[in-house]
């Protein structure tokens, strides 16, 4: 990479900002790496350091030991980003095209696969709503389904060793340790999950997860005070349930009607021997006939917008994340009523 910079530009010299960029860069392609391991700046008194910073300055004495640069001579550093953009023309070749097509949908793909880097960059700094990143692509636009094949490819790059096949088996060990729970709709939910086919059964048991977890602590925002989330929040900000479509309806035209900043939803509708189901993202409502498809689509839209798991059911999410999706970052927070949950359940 440093060879590639320095091509147009021997004497070109690179500030901590520029390292700084390079090792995004490198980090977006290899996420499970550390951007300090390309590049820590010099701080307290400790000098700069790591691979690209080495290396740099090794190159550097290599080319001014052989004459090919003067290293009294300093030039100033020229815009990183048109380097960048050299180095990774393919990518963002890509990403235009993906700004500009929808169709076919096997280019869109692959090129939405090659720009992989360019968009994380994008979403890793914070800066850009999701709605707003979406759109920028007419394929996301859309209401269109193909949009979670894309979804699960960025979580594939992020988490190689992503679980793709679930079998929600565990769901049925939930509701089996949530019979012991007093809550009456958990208690109408058991039993009605009796008389259920494996797939709803197993629903339902997602349905009932949440209630084996404590109250939550939810620390205050600004304006707001902090509150304890009670065990129907923390479900309802995992899964929705309705019995009817109309009702589900109702609550997202309030949703959208309100200020409040939407993260998807997981949404189940029906009758619970008949469950139908729907992710929402924005504006955006997609349909499921498998309502644990929906859930695992949920998870790998979280993973790819790069979006924080809502504060009340986080502990949910975080348990499914490592326990089912086998997918663990250095932002988990695991409490230990996450890891007594998965130990009772293993049982």
């Amino acid at each position: 990479m440093i060879q590639i910079v320095l091509e147009d530009d021997l004497k070109l010299e690179l500030n901590r900002h520029d390292f700084a960029y390079i090792a995004s860069v490198i980090n977006a392609v290899f996420p499970s790496e550390a951007k300090e391991e390309y590049y820590s700046p010099a701080i307290n008194g400790q000098k700069a350091s790591g691979e690209l910073y080495d290396t740099f300055a090794n190159y550097r004495n290599l080319l001014s030991s052989t004459g090919l640069i003067n290293r009294r001579s300093k030039k100033s550093s020229r815009d990183l980003d048109s380097t960048i953009v050299n180095v990774c023309d393919d990518n963002c070749e890509a990403f235009k095209f993906i700004q500009e097509y929808n169709e076919p949908f096997d280019e869109v793909l692959e090129n939405w696969k090659r720009s992989f880097a360019v968009r994380w960059n994008i979403l890793e700094d914070n800066k850009v709503e999701t709605a707003d990143y979406l759109a920028k692509f007419p394929i996301c636009i859309l209401n269109n389904s193909n949009i979670f094949k894309l979804f699960l490819e960025d979580s594939k790059m992020l988490h190689p060793d992503i679980a793709l096949n679930i079998d929600w088996q565990i769901c049925n060990k939930v509701l089996e340790n949530g019979s012991h729970l007093k809550d009456p709709t958990v208690k109408k939910w058991i039993t009605a999950s009796l008389n259920c086919s494996e797939e709803n059964r197993k629903a339902i048991g997602l349905l009932v997860l949440p209630y084996l977890f404590p109250s939550t602590k939810i620390k205050a925002r600004q304006g707001k005070q902090s509150f304890k989330a009670s065990k129907l929040e923390i479900q309802e900000k995992f899964i929705l349930y309705f019995e009817t479509l109309g009702k589900a309806d109702d609550f997202e035209r309030q949703l959208l009607n309100s200020n409040v900043g939407l993260q998807p939803r997981i949404i189940f509708v029906g009758e619970l021997n008949c469950l139908k189901a729907y992710v929402t993202l924005t504006d955006k409502k997609y349909a499921f006939e498998n309502p644990l498809d929906a859930v695992q689509q949920c998870f790998y839209m979280y993973q790819a917008l790069h979006i924080k798991y809502p504060a009340e059911s986080t502990s949910v999410w975080t348990f499914i994340q490592i326990y089912i999706f086998n997918v663990k970052t250095k932002f988990d927070q695991v409490s230990s009523s996450i890891k007594s949950i998965w130990r009772s359940l293993k049982k």
